[in-house]
């Protein structure tokens, strides 16, 4: 009980047990009942605000924590997507440079099979997927719809399709001895009708392209196989969309995983593999995966070096990590070296660079772009 609720049950006892009629004080007590309802009033309405504000608070402490998960789910997941993206580009460039059956200068296309087949030429890997196929009444023979798509710095202007087509290819039955199916295959080659068709389109880096591919053909059946190659007759260098909207910026870390880094001729693959000391400097050493059809002799790495770069804990929250990443980014030194060893095509190339510190302590981490001052086309055949 509050002394004002006191008082006033005090008086009223008084008028009780007196029956005092006394104008004065009727008129005190109506003063105190006035007052009490006054401060219950009061102390209701900061109740309600009270409570109001922690409402209010409790629903953006969880509009926060909602934020924070959200851009940690997209730091796992834009991590995540590099990742994939480098080890498709690794696994890319390494079957070309073992030359495994994944990539080959000629491909199969059939009706049956949808997805996209990479076919090597002599300037790079293109992509080539069979779109449609039908008769065209005008020409009066079958066109085959075909979609090459260009993942390479070149804007292709002329090309020739060579190869054949025919029947589905014969398959080995069960228990069959290897040899007899050799020579049924061999039967069935000299069945394929050969064709060599000069294509001029603009063939644009970076997307699909679809051509039409005129075959003499009876009927359907004929192109259940269609055997394609592809030679290159004309085409320039194309800079990168990408790269002049990203500006090609890769993070490297010794020991660490690998980047994929734009160019303003296309993607190429970086690693930063080890440093060691050389004289009052430090010798980096990087393998650049270049996955284009000519050699790059000459590039230059331009950016900045430090320590290592911190790594993102588990509980950790987004916001804090950035912060330890942009005091990071304080303590970096730039960096300009020209790579003098020559950029292989279609492989790994181990390169090396000096860096002005004689601690490579401190040249455990970069971040560097890929400048491709000199490229070296292949002799034509």
């Amino acid at each position: 009980m509050t002394p004002l609720s006191y008082r006033f049950s005090v008086l009223a006892a008084v008028l009780l047990l007196s029956g005092c009629q006394d104008k004065e004080l009727a008129r005190k007590v109506e003063m105190l009942e006035t007052e009490l309802a006054e401060v219950k009033t009061s102390s209701t309405k900061q109740i309600a605000e009270a409570l109001a504000k922690a409402e209010e608070m409790e629903r953006r402490l969880e509009t926060t924590q909602q934020m924070s998960q959200d851009a940690a789910n997209q730091v796992a997941t834009t991590a995540t997507s590099s990742d994939a993206n480098f080890q498709r580009f690794e696994k890319a460039i390494a079957e070309l440079a073992q030359n495994q059956p994944g990539v080959k200068g000629q491909v199969f296309l059939s009706p049956n099979v949808k997805t996209p087949t990479a076919l090597q030429t002599q300037f790079g890997v293109f992509l080539l997927r069979l779109e449609a196929l039908g008769f065209d009444s005008t020409l009066n023979q079958y066109v085959a719809k075909i979609g090459i798509g260009n993942l390479i710095g070149l804007s292709v202007q002329e090309f020739t399709a060579k190869g054949d087509f025919g029947g589905g290819a014969p398959k080995l039955i069960p228990g069959e001895d290897q040899s007899e199916y050799v020579k049924r295959m061999e039967v069935w080659e000299k069945t394929l009708t050969p064709y060599e068709q000069k294509i001029e389109i603009n063939v644009s880096p970076e997307g699909w392209t679809s051509f039409e591919l005129p075959l003499n053909a009876s009927s359907e059946t004929d192109l259940q196989l269609i055997r394609i190659a592809i030679s290159i007759n004309k085409a320039q260098l194309a800079p990168s969309a990408a790269a002049k909207q990203q500006g090609g910026v890769a993070q490297l870390t010794v020991g660490g995983g690998g980047s994929t880094i734009e160019t303003k001729y296309g993607e190429f693959l970086m690693k930063l593999i080890a440093t060691e000391t050389e004289g009052a400097a430090t010798r980096v050493y990087v393998h650049i995966g270049n996955p284009l059809g000519f050699t790059i002799s000459k590039s230059r790495l331009t950016g900045k070096f430090g320590m290592r770069a911190p790594e993102k804990l588990a509980s950790e929250r987004p916001e804090m990590f950035d912060q330890r990443m942009k005091q990071w980014a304080t303590t970096l030194v730039d960096f300009d070296a020209v790579v003098i060893e020559p950029l292989l095509p279609s492989r790994w190339s181990r390169v090396s660079i000096l860096i002005p510190e004689s601690d490579p302590n401190k040249v455990q981490s970069m971040l560097t772009t890929l400048k491709l001052e000199n490229l070296r086309l292949p002799m034509a055949q």
